[in-house]
């Protein structure tokens, strides 16, 4: 409650004063004046509890309403649901209904310890609430944990949903492809020339077939190698199999240009 003291009647504090429900909206209350004055509603009412520093005027032990004011059934049971919202059940040791209420004629619906129950002595009476009063702090209290429960609706959607990658360009797959071949260039070739072993492994693979492969053909090979990986699942994107046949599509271009010179 932020050490708030309420006024009679009071339903929220806002930008620094107390509200209460009345003349078809809420009245602000004039600390000046020590009275209830202007009535706000609509949008100037919605920005109002959007607010901050906005606080709801909750029950607490020692609540009390007189009987008087539950004067049918049903406004008892929209006082219980009320104190339900704030986690006030209805007493094991001295169960209460509207009809006991009425019948042993109590004078208050108390609210103690958790569970809210009936006294005539007004021993533990601290705070009178209205009737109009709790109904108003149930709806706004309502609307608070509508409010919430959205909120983590939505915030377990978001978590739900994985954010969506950036369609990537060709000039992205050309640019990591050169950092790509650099790296591997400044990893396999101490003499700075680029690392290109296609040749010595066609030369190889000639060697073991008694076949006629070229640089070329085996820069052809895993083009096609990483494009069968790309077709096992497209459905999704391989990244490293579409990098890497982008790549090695470039270094078959080179190993041409040399055979043909």
């Amino acid at each position: 409650m932020n050490n708030i003291k309420w006024k009679d009647e009071a339903v929220f504090y806002a930008n620094g004063t107390q509200f209460r429900e009345g003349c078809g909206g809420f009245q602000r209350y004039n600390d000046t004046l020590e009275s209830w004055q202007r009535t706000i509603s609509g949008d100037e009412l919605d920005k109002t509890l959007k607010s901050k520093g906005f606080q709801l005027n909750e029950m607490r032990i020692g609540d009390y309403i007189e009987a008087s004011e539950l004067d049918t059934e049903q406004k008892y049971n929209d006082a219980v649901e009320v104190f339900e919202l704030f986690g006030f059940t209805e007493s094991a040791v001295q169960p209460i209904n509207y009809h006991l209420l009425k019948g042993c004629e109590y004078d208050f619906l108390l609210l103690s310890v958790d569970v809210f129950n009936t006294s005539d002595y007004g021993l533990n009476l601290k705070r009178k609430i209205t009737h109009p009063q709790l109904m108003a702090i149930g709806k706004l209290k309502r609307a608070m944990i509508e409010r919430d429960s959205n909120k983590q609706v939505e915030q377990l959607n978001m978590e739900s949903i994985e954010p969506r990658k950036q369609s990537k360009k060709s000039i992205d797959y050309l640019n990591e492809c050169m950092e790509v071949q650099k790296q591997r260039g400044e990893q396999y070739d101490s003499t700075g020339t680029g690392e290109r072993s296609f040749n010595a492994a066609a030369k190889a693979f000639n060697a073991m077939t008694g076949q006629n492969l070229k640089g070329s053909d085996v820069c052809l090979i895993l083009t096609c190698v990483k494009a069968v990986r790309q077709y096992s699942d497209p459905a999704r994107v391989h990244e490293d199999s579409l990098l890497d046949l982008v790549s090695y599509a470039s270094l078959w271009a080179e190993e041409i240009n040399k055979e043909l010179k």
